[in-house]
């Protein structure tokens, strides 16, 4: 039984290298090669897509527009983009990048420390350490308990 099975799988592989010989002489692709062609057509069209969403929230160039504080503390780094007084991003060790509309949202909430004001006030590094910290740490927490981690 063992010697049947054995023959069988033989003739497969045999068949198999066959139709992959037809294939490559009538130049269709392998269905690796389809995959990974079809993989990556949809990667450049999801990023695409992203991206577009991402132009029409932000504008185009918002990271590079416009005066950018930017405080870092222990627990991460509080960006704040002068021309629209909104805070860019938070990152933090625990979670690489908030969600811009979530920081938003909340700046709009009033719930962030970290605001244009004071950032403009004439801070010591320390006091400006302490008000990015807290802000990084509320909002981390803030997130956490509305998103749940990733």
């Amino acid at each position: 039984e063992d010697e049947e099975l054995k023959k069988l799988i033989e003739k497969v592989e045999k068949a198999q290298k066959k139709v992959d010989e037809k294939r490559n002489e009538l130049g269709i692709p392998s269905i690796e090669e389809e995959k990974a062609e079809y993989t990556s057509l949809l990667n450049t069209r999801v990023n695409e897509f992203a991206s577009s969403i991402d132009d029409a929230r932000w504008g185009p160039n918002q990271f590079t527009k416009g005066k950018k504080k930017e405080f870092s503390s222990k627990n991460g780094i509080v960006s704040i983009l002068k021309s629209t007084r909104t805070v860019r991003k938070i990152n933090t060790k625990k979670l690489l990048d908030i969600n811009p509309l979530f920081i938003q949202k909340l700046a709009e909430e009033g719930r962030l420390g970290v605001t244009l004001a004071e950032a403009e006030k004439d801070m010591s590094k320390n006091e400006i350490d302490e008000v990015a910290d807290k802000t990084v740490t509320a909002t981390y927490e803030l997130y956490i308990k509305r998103q749940g981690p990733k």
